[in-house]
C-alpha cells in the first residue's frame, strides 16, 4: 500500500528534532522552539560526586551539562571524571555521530576525550580505569574494561578507527591454575595505541597490547602484545608484521 496524503505531508513539510533540551518543530516554513521534558542523556547524583567537563572554544567550559547531542553517558558508581574538549572550529554534532554511549560502572574512573571525532562509539569502564583519546583521532568502535582494577588505555592523536573495532582490556573472567588455584590471566600493561595509528575493519584488540606509532593493523586481526617497531602493516590472528618501512594518509587512492 502507498502511503497517505497525511503521510506524505508529515514528511515533507514537519519535523522534529530535540536539541539542548528542546523540541524544535518545523511546519512548512515556520519554526517553533519549546523548552520539553526528554530523557536527560546524563544523570547526576550530589552525592556520588561523578562529574562531567565539555571544554568548547577559547578554552570556556561547561560543568555538569545535561544534554550532549548524540552522547549518553552513565554513572553507575561514584568519584567518577569526564572531560571532553570539542575539536576546534567545530560543533558537538560534528564530534559526536550517531549513537555513542559512555558507561561508567566503578568508581575513580576518568576517562579524556580530547578533540577526537566518535561515530556509534561505546565505551564501558569499571575499577579505577583510565582513557585517553587524543586529538585528531577518529573511532566507530566498541572499547570495553571490566572487572579488574586499574586498567588503562591510550590511544595517541591522528589515530584512524575503522568500523566494528572492538578493544578488550581485560579477558573478563578469570582462569586459574587447576593445581595452585593462582589466577593465570590477570592484564598487566593496559592498551597502548601510539600516534597516527590505522586500524582496519572489525579487528579485535586484547589486553597487554602496544603499538608503536605508524602502525597499520590489517581488517579482521586479532592483536595480542607487544610491537616495538613503527611505521609497519600488522595483520592475522594472531596480527604479526607482514611489511615494514611503510607510512598512510587520509586521502582516498586516485
Amino acid at each position: 500500500m502507498g502511503k497517505s496524503f497525511l503521510q506524505k505531508f508529515c514528511e515533507i513539510f514537519y519535523k522534529k528534532k530535540y536539541r539542548d533540551g528542546y523540541c524544535i518543530y518545523r511546519v512548512l516554513f515556520f519554526r517553533l522552539k519549546k523548552r520539553c521534558e526528554t530523557p536527560k542523556q546524563i544523570d547526576y547524583s550530589k552525592e556520588e560526586n561523578n562529574n562531567t567537563i565539555l571544554v568548547i572554544k577559547n578554552g570556556k567550559s561547561i560543568k555538569n551539562p545535561q544534554f550532549i547531542d548524540n552522547l549518553q553517558i552513565t554513572f553507575l558508581g561514584k568519584n567518577n571524571h569526564v572531560e571532553i574538549e570539542l575539536p576546534d572550529n567545530s560543533k558537538l554534532l560534528d564530534m559526536f555521530n550517531g549513537t555513542n554511549t559512555i558507561t561508567i560502572y566503578g568508581n575513580d574512573c576518568k576517562l579524556l576525550l580530547k578533540k577526537c571525532i566518535l561515530t556509534n562509539f561505546v565505551l564501558n569502564m569499571q575499577h579505577n580505569a583510565y582513557c585517553e583519546i587524543g586529538e585528531g583521532t577518529t573511532i566507530g568502535g566498541y572499547f570495553h574494561f571490566a572487572n579488574e582494577k586499574d586498567l588503562s588505555l591510550k590511544i595517541g592523536k591522528n589515530c584512524m578507527f575503522s568500523g566494528e573495532v572492538a578493544i578488550w582490556g581485560t579477558d573478563g573472567h578469570i582462569i586459574k591454575d587447576k593445581e595452585s588455584g593462582q589466577c593465570i590471566n590477570k592484564a598487566t600493561n593496559g592498551v597502548a595505541i601510539g600516534d597516527h595509528c590505522w586500524i582496519g575493519h572489525r579487528v579485535t584488540i586484547i589486553k597487554n597490547t602496544i603499538l608503536q606509532k605508524d602502525t597499520i593493523v590489517g581488517a579482521c586481526s586479532l592483536v595480542k602484545g607487544q610491537f616495538n617497531e613503527s611505521n609497519i602493516i600488522i595483520a592475522g590472528n594472531p596480527a604479526k608484521i607482514i611489511k615494514r618501512n611503510v607510512e598512510w594518509d587520509r586521502k582516498p587512492i586516485v
